[in-house]
C-alpha cells in the first residue's frame, strides 16, 4: 500500500506514478483524442448543430452516457466497499486474536511452584498464534510467493508440521491446536479464572475465525462477471463511438479532441480504480501490505516480552 502526503497546496499525488491507474487510461483516451481530431477534419461533413445527419443524436447519446456513467460508479461504489470491508474485517480479526492472547496471558497461575509450566504454555501460546495469523493471511491473499515470517516453529513436531502442511485449512487446524492446548493447560490447573471466564478467550478465538472466513468470502467470490463484462463492452462502444459523434457535434478539431479526451481519461481511470481495489490482498502498489502486517504481528507478540527461544515445549 502507497503511503503519500498530498503536500500544502493538496497537489503533492499528481507527480507519483507508482499505483497510479492514469497511464493505462492514457492508453485508450490518446488514440481516441487523436482518431477524433483526426476524422473531424477529414470526414467533409456539416459540423454542430447544422448537420441534419446527426440530428437526435445528442439525446441518444446523452442516455448512453448516462448508462454508461451509472455502471461505472456502482462498480466503483461495489469496489471501494470490498477494499474498505475486507481492511476492517481483517483488522478486527487481529484484534480479537491480541485480546485471547492478552486474556489467557492474564488468566495465568502466579504460584512460584507452576512458573516454569506457565512460561511453556506462554511462550507455545505465542508461537502458534503467530503462526495462525500467518495461515490465515495466506489463506486470505494472493501472492506468488506466500511465505511469511512467523517466531518459531520449535516444538511443533515433523507429524504435526506435515499434517499442517497438507491441511486443506491450515488456519482452522492451528486454531484446534490452540483450543487443545488451552484445555491441556485448564487441566493441568495452569489458569487462576473459573472456566465461564476462561471461555471468553474461547470466543475471541472463534469470532477471529469467523473475520477471516468472511474475507474468504471477499476473495473467491469476484464482482459478478456480467456485470463486469457488460461495463467492458460498453466501455469499447464508447471508445468507438465517441470520435464519431464528437467530430460532428463539436466544430472545432482541437476543441473536439480535447473533450474526447478528458470524457475517455475520466471513464478509463475510474474503470481501472475499480479494479485496482476490487481485491486488496495482493502484490499490487495498492493492496494491502500482507508482509509488514505478519511482521507487525510477531512484533506485537515480542512486545509481552518473551523470549521464545529459551523453552521449547
Amino acid at each position: 500500500m502507497i503511503d503519500y502526503k498530498h503536500g500544502v497546496w493538496g497537489m503533492g499525488v499528481l507527480v507519483r506514478l507508482r499505483g497510479s491507474v492514469i497511464p493505462k487510461a492514457l492508453v485508450w483516451s490518446l488514440p481516441c483524442a487523436f482518431i477524433t481530431v483526426l476524422l473531424h477534419q477529414l470526414w467533409d461533413t456539416e459540423k454542430g448543430t447544422g448537420n441534419v445527419e446527426m440530428e437526435g443524436i445528442t439525446t441518444m447519446w446523452s442516455s448512453f452516457s448516462f448508462v454508461l456513467g451509472f455502471l461505472i460508479v456502482f462498480r466503483s461504489n461495489q469496489a471501494y466497499s470490498r477494499f474498505w470491508e475486507s481492511v476492517t474485517l481483517f483488522q478486527q480479526t487481529s484484534g480479537e486474536w491480541t485480546s485471547a492472547l492478552s486474556n489467557l496471558l492474564s488468566f495465568c497461575s502466579a504460584d512460584e511452584e507452576m512458573k516454569h509450566e506457565v512460561e511453556k504454555f506462554q511462550q507455545f501460546l505465542i508461537k502458534l498464534l503467530s503462526l495462525l495469523h500467518c495461515s490465515a493471511l495466506q489463506t486470505m491473499c494472493d501472492l506468488d510467493d506466500d511465505s511469511l515470517e512467523i517466531l518459531s516453529v520449535s516444538g511443533i513436531s515433523e507429524k504435526s508440521l506435515l499434517h499442517l502442511k497438507n491441511s486443506p485449512d491450515r488456519a482452522e487446524t492451528v486454531l484446534l491446536w490452540i483450543e487443545r492446548l488451552i484445555i491441556e493447560a485448564n487441566n493441568r490447573n495452569l489458569f487462576e479464572v473459573p472456566p465461564p471466564i476462561l471461555s471468553r478467550a474461547f470466543q475471541e478465538l472463534s469470532r477471529g475465525m469467523v473475520g477471516v472466513t468472511n474475507v474468504r468470502k471477499i476473495r473467491m467470490v469476484p464482482f459478478p462477471f456480467p456485470y463486469s463484462q457488460y461495463l467492458s463492452l460498453m466501455l469499447i462502444a464508447h471508445w468507438i463511438m465517441t470520435p464519431v459523434v464528437a467530430c460532428h457535434l463539436v466544430v472545432r478539431p482541437w476543441w473536439a479532441g480535447i473533450i474526447v479526451f478528458v470524457v475517455s481519461t475520466s471513464f478509463w481511470t475510474l474503470f481501472y480504480i475499480a479494479q485496482e481495489i476490487d481485491q486488496p490482498f495482493g502484490e499490487d502498489a495498492n493492496d494491502l501490505p500482507v508482509r509488514e502486517m505478519q511482521k507487525a504481528r510477531d512484533e506485537r507478540c515480542w512486545s509481552y516480552g518473551f523470549r521464545l527461544s529459551w523453552v521449547v515445549w
